[in-house]
Formats: C-alpha cells, sequence, structure tokens
C-alpha cells in the first residue's frame, strides 16, 4: 500500500501534470481533492522539483489552512518559479492573512 507522499508524487509526475504538446507550459490541477495541510506540506518538495516548469496551478478547495499555505508558498514565490508562474488558483481554501499577503 503506497503512502500519501508515494501516491502525491506518482500524480504529480504523471497525470496532474499536463503539458501543452506545442511548448513546455505545465498545469498542475489538484483542485476539489480535499488535501488538507498535511499533503501541501508533502506537495512542496515535490513543487520545489518541477516547479521551474509549473505555469498553472490550482489548489482550489483542498481544505487548506494557514498551515498548509506557509508550507507552499515559500516554494512558490522562489524566483525560478515565481517567475513563471502565471496562475494560481486558491480558491475555497481557509486562507488567512499571511497567506493573502505572500501571493
Amino acid at each position: 500500500q503506497k503512502t500519501a507522499y508515494e501516491m502525491l508524487r506518482s500524480l504529480v509526475g504523471s497525470e496532474m501534470c499536463i503539458r501543452d504538446r506545442n511548448t513546455t507550459k505545465v498545469s498542475i490541477v489538484l483542485k476539489n481533492m480535499n488535501l488538507g495541510d498535511r499533503i501541501m506540506e508533502v506537495l512542496a518538495p515535490e513543487l520545489q522539483q518541477c516547479g521551474h516548469q509549473i505555469q498553472q496551478l490550482d489548489l482550489s478547495w483542498n481544505g487548506m489552512t494557514e498551515k498548509g499555505c506557509a508550507a507552499v508558498m515559500p516554494v512558490l514565490n522562489a524566483p525560478h518559479i515565481r517567475d513563471r508562474l502565471t496562475s494560481l488558483t486558491l480558491s475555497g481554501n481557509r486562507l488567512g492573512n499571511y497567506c493573502l499577503e505572500q501571493v
């Protein structure tokens, strides 16, 4: 039986990364999966690895709070990721002021 980390890693590496055949654009859609803060903490290092390719990231409706946001936002604000990321969707999560200031 796979751990949550192994499952997430395999998803981010396969069907969750939607590549545009004509460009190097990568979209990751993880919306409405109720991943929560713990999985966001696991997701952060994975985003660090493939983040330079991500142009669109949808983490909406995942039950993420300030804790999950605190794990993900430093990675997304890294210059090699931030400069390429054109769309970030966080709607439907319970995010506080810290997260909103980081976006």
